[in-house]
């Protein structure tokens, strides 16, 4: 508001001058406290009302009244702002109202030029635009405020032209983040309508509300305009063809004229006189073009692309040229209001093919900068500049960088959403894809978001998703790739390939094609074709209320999915179940989600489960789907295929990340392979698909698919997802297992797009071991081998799997299990979870354990004993596990058995849990000599008072291992094969010697039917004698005790013998049962 001053307060501007002479003599202005004070404030105008000088009263501030633009809601590059915002002004003082209008503050949108608008706030400090339409979806809104406006108080024009831009948000749409690929709906194709497009702009070029996209066409010359009907089909038209716009380039569209509708211009990348290398076509509102042409004075030039935009701030729309041939330029074209071009302003002649450009203000100092990237293909020696304007269009060269490589393309946004202005990069002959972050004073450091992106050609961004941040987009010409990066909020980025079959992938833009306030991806291709990808709104399940399907609560839609519905199940608390039918359009299961359906699925496109989730059909029909497996190393990894039909070519050819092996050509192996145990030579049991047999050429591929339920090992290059596409298991799986000449070992695998259980902790009434052993005794011991990609510090190793630990085999996991002769293992749809975590868990449990591990210092083999009520010293089924011995095991850690023991090495051992101190654990270590080995200890719930300890027989060593940070090292004097060194104890004396053990660590079992073996004496005399049931003596032996002794025994009969050691250190009886 006007401010009342005091008559006495003012002089008139006549004696300005002397007074401010005087002061300026004297240097200081007397205050009412005699203090100096700066005379500074004395030359702010802000304090000139009506031609006088304001002399304020005592403690008010001297201001001169000059107009000034302070701030603006919304911000300078702010970005998702609402489609029915309005745009507030604030001045540092009130606007003379008849100022306040459309002439004087400008409101235009990237796509659909000037934007009518009404005006309040005149008057006042504060003035607000309500724009009459809403914007569009992602559209880059620019405000001009031009020095029309003027102060209320003193006429006095605003201080300097100003220029903010703020992005448009997009609603809040994931279907391209969704692992399914996007369908492509095609606009224009072939040499009439598509050829050679170089450039594209989305537009509303007819100002009927919905988007029409205008096209540059090289070789095709011609300028052609797609006309969208509003219901996404579009008619090409030809707005200018042949010689006057041979071989165009560049492309902007803008109301360059002001009259309120949208503008072209176009450059060509010819030279010479023949051709004007820009052309402008003005619209007269009706889509009649009235053409005007400029030739740059350096006629040997090639116009490569252009932008538009008031960069001297006098209110009308300039052109800025980036040219190239024998060395490049940017040129500025300067507006006098009536489309007379002045003679081009030379920028920079220092560019070597000037190609990439974009202009933003990268400085917030309220005008248009540029950013520019050269493209002299090759060397790593272009370079990225920005161009500082100072308001009146005057350039001054900052350089970013200047060892980058053939930059095609840039384009300017708040990437980081720091509000100040960074910009995305794409370097064709490098394959990278970048962002330059801004660090607020025009500082910028290169991040490379993909550099793998094969001749990145062009780039864009947006927040296509709606969750306010910005996502990337590029078009890779050489790999054929439109591939979207989607930013999690702290610019991570994630690869997400729109398409990867546009032969010659060329151009990409954001735009919402269809008016449905999502932003749709719009392309071109070498291959003369113009397409746009539909970014579909998607009824989301919220699980809000319950798990019932039918529940319109349970819908981000609030309304049930029909025949017609994209759906998207998420990983919620409340997993979905439908106990009827169900009918979509598609459906996506996000990783952790589950679905159960009771009755039959009905959907239109195959549903897509991304790794970790799980579906369950009780009694539906088939149907198609792709179940994405997460391979999250490139180590080794043993699969099954959770869907029915999956052909091994199209496997491998789809998943086209899988490891080559030896061999070469045709006959070279894929890391895609069976297990064959009728192999007796362990490096022959794995039996390798080839090149040949899985390429997709020359009609020679294998016709194999993946068994359901048996297992393959893969291996791949990248660590991704592997597909499977096939039908849903409908029933129970069986698939054979046998004993084969190499070994009884037999892989296999979940065959259900769902989890099940493994063991009687998981499910008790229906588990794969229960099945297959428990049940059927088709399994020579209930186990199941899995193989864990982690273990051994990376290499990877085999974990036995028992009713000891709750286990859930995942979707897509293979498994060993060891069989008893020729069976049928069984795997049953009522074995069938879902469960909350893609990870072989085990539930905790406050029962006693211990895991012993070794390491040499690479590789690390564990064991693991379980204490747990109602098993034996002896061997428990189901509780306790054999290593699996299916390869080999040179490095490796192992428990034997307490009572009758046949030489089984254990991974598992379950032991009773009582009488801690009198059971004795031997250790068996396979280790070859000069190997030092480390041995550590993880105990979890041993009973209070009770301590863990190692024993070395050799080096005559108890070691307590149940502290912190202990351990035991030695280095080996001779291979171990073996158990009879190590023995672990747990006993309730806190300090333990050797004195004080005794000779209860003794083993003894048959290892043939001539020989017994007995482990774990002291060296010293030891005598023999057997009885058997009778008290008769069978045998008797006097030898010097070893670690490993070996004792030859007579022919005797099947039955239960007592076996008596005596020793220097004391006697022992111990039972053995010869069958």
């Amino acid at each position: 508001m006007k401010k009342n001053y005091n008559s006495k307060y003012v002089l008139k501007r006549g004696i300005l001058t002397t007074c401010l002479f005087a002061l300026t003599i004297f240097g200081v202005l007397a205050n009412d406290t005699g203090k100096k004070g700066s005379i500074s404030s004395l030359n702010n105008e802000d304090n000139l009302i009506n031609n006088e000088l304001l002399i304020p009263p005592k403690n008010e501030t001297l201001k001169f009244g000059v107009l000034t633009f302070t701030s603006s809601v919304p911000a300078n590059s702010a970005l998702g702002i609402s489609r029915s915002a309005n745009i507030v002004l604030n001045f540092n003082e009130a606007v003379l109202t008849g100022t306040v209008n459309a002439t004087n503050i400008k409101v235009s949108g990237s796509q659909t030029g000037n934007i009518a608008a009404s005006f309040s706030g005149g008057g006042t400090t504060q003035i607000t635009i309500n724009p009459t339409t809403d914007f569009k979806a992602g559209e880059l809104i620019t405000v001009t405020l031009l020095a029309g406006l003027q102060s209320l108080a003193t006429n006095e024009a605003l201080s300097s032209a100003r220029t903010f831009q703020f992005t448009v948000s997009a609603a809040a749409i994931d279907y391209f983040s969704l692992p399914i690929t996007p369908t492509k709906t095609t606009i224009a194709t072939g040499t009439t309508d598509a050829r050679g497009i170089k450039s594209t702009f989305p537009v509303d070029l007819d100002g009927d509300g919905d988007m029409d996209i205008v096209g540059v066409s090289d070789p095709g010359d011609k300028l052609l305009w797609y006309e969208n009907n509003g219901s996404q089909s579009f008619t090409v038209r030809t707005i200018a063809s042949g010689t006057s716009v041979n071989a165009l380039h560049g492309l902007f569209v803008i109301d360059l004229d002001d009259d309120g509708d949208m503008d072209i211009i176009a450059t060509s990348r010819t030279y010479g006189t023949a051709t004007k290398n820009l052309t402008y076509y003005l619209n007269n509102g009706s889509q009649v073009f009235t053409t005007g042409q400029y030739q740059n004075e350096i006629t040997t030039a090639i116009s490569r692309n252009v932008v538009a935009g008031d960069f001297d701030s006098d209110g009308d729309k300039d052109i800025l040229i980036a040219q190239s041939y024998t060395s490049g330029y940017i040129f500025l074209l300067r507006n006098n209001g009536s489309l007379v071009f002045s003679v081009s302003e030379l920028i920079d002649s220092s560019i070597n093919t000037a190609w990439g450009i974009s202009a933003a203000d990268m400085d917030k100092d309220g005008d248009l900068d540029i950013v520019v990237g050269s493209s002299n293909s090759g060397t790593n020696t272009d370079f990225i500049a920005w161009y500082e304007n100072n308001g009146t269009g005057i350039f001054t060269k900052n350089s970013i960088t200047t060892t980058t490589d053939s930059v095609r393309s840039l384009f300017a946004i708040d990437i980081d959403s720091d509000g100040d202005m960074d910009f995305a990069s794409v370097s064709y002959d490098n394959n990278t894809v970048s962002w330059y972050q801004n660090n607020g004073s025009q500082v910028f450091t290169k991040i490379d978001i993909d550099t793998g992106a094969n001749g990145a050609h062009d780039v864009t961004a947006a927040d296509v998703d709606g969750d306010g941040d910005i996502d990337v987009l590029s078009a890779n010409q050489t790999d054929n790739t439109i591939a979207l990066y989607l930013n999690n909020g702290s610019e991570v980025f994630t690869k997400k390939i729109i398409t990867n079959t546009l032969s010659g992938a060329r151009t990409v833009r954001f735009a919402d094609m269809d008016g449905d306030g999502d932003l749709d991806i719009v392309t071109t291709a070498q291959s003369d074709e113009l397409s746009w990808f539909e970014n579909k709104l998607t009824n989301s399940w919220s699980g809000a209320t319950n798990t019932n399907w039918d529940t319109t609560t349970n819908w981000s839609l609030g309304s049930i999915p029909l025949g017609t519905t994209d759906v998207l199940i998420t990983n919620t608390a409340n997993k979905p179940a439908a106990s009827s039918n169900i009918s979509v359009k598609s459906l996506v299961l996000n990783s952790g989600a589950a679905l159960t359906v009771t009755g039959n699925v009905t959907t239109v496109n195959p549903i897509i489960l991304e790794s970790g989730s799980s579906l369950i059909t009780k009694n539906s029909t088939v149907f198609n789907l792709t179940y994405k497996r997460n391979l999250a190393t490139t180590n080794w990894y043993l699969i099954s295929s959770p869907v029915v039909g999956q052909s091994v070519p199209n496997f491998v050819t789809t998943n086209n990340t899988l490891a080559l092996g030896s061999g070469a050509g045709v006959a070279q192996n894929v890391a895609l392979a069976l297990y064959d145990n009728t192999q007796v030579v362990a490096t022959n049991q794995w039996s390798y698909y080839t090149v040949g047999l899985t390429d997709g050429l020359n009609g020679d591929d294998t016709t194999d698919t993946f068994v359901s339920a048996k297992g393959f090992a893969t291996k791949l290059t990248t660590a991704v997802d592997v597909s499977f596409s096939g039908t849903m298991p409908l029933t129970d799986v069986g698939t054979p297992i046998s004993v084969g000449a190499g070994n009884a070992f037999n892989l296999v695998g979940n065959p259900y797009p769902s989890y099940i259980a493994a063991t009687n902790s998981a499910d008790a009434t229906n588990n794969v071991l229960k099945a297959n052993d428990t049940d059927n005794d088709f399994l020579s011991e209930s186990t199941i081998w899995l193989w864990d990609q982690s273990a051994n510090t990376g290499t990877g190793g085999y974990v036995p799997v028992n009713h000891a630990t709750s286990r859930f085999i995942a979707p897509g996991q293979g498994f060993f299990v060891s069989a008893n002769g020729s069976r049928t293992f069984s795997i049953t749809e009522a074995m069938q979870s879902h469960q909350v975590t893609d990870v072989f868990s085990k539930s905790l449990s406050s029962r006693p354990e211990i895991q012993l591990q070794i390491s040499n210092g690479t590789a690390v083999s564990t064991t693991d004993i379980y204490y747990i009520n109602g098993t034996t010293l002896g061997f428990d089924n189901g509780y306790d596990s054999t290593i699996f011995s299916g390869v080999s095991n040179d490095f490796k850690l192992y428990t034997h058995l307490l009572a009758n023991s046949q030489g089984q090495n254990l991974g598992i051992q379950s032991l009773p849990d009582s009488n801690f101190k009198e059971m004795v654990i031997p250790v068996g270590v396979n280790a070859v000599s000069g190997t030092t080995i480390t041995f550590t200890a993880k105990s979890l719930n041993i009973p209070e008072g009770l301590y863990v300890y190692l024993e070395d027989k050799s080096t005559n060593t108890v070691t307590q291992l149940d502290v912190t940070d202990a351990k035991y090292t030695t280095t080996l004097t001779s291979s171990l094969t073996g158990i009879g060194r190590f023995y672990l104890h747990t006993d309730t004396q806190q300090v333990l010697s050797v004195d004080d053990l005794g000779i209860t660590n003794i083993s003894l079992y048959k290892t043939s039917e001539s020989n017994l073996r007995i482990v774990g004496l002291n060296k010293g005399e030891t005598s023999l004698r057997m009885y058997n049931l009778l008290g008769q003596t069978v045998l008797e032996k006097t030898f010097v005790g070893q670690s490993v002794n070996n004792v030859s025994l007579p022919n005797l009969r099947k039955g239960l013998y007592i076996i008596q050691l005596k020793t220097e250190q004391g006697k022992i009886n111990k039972k053995i049962i010869l069958e």
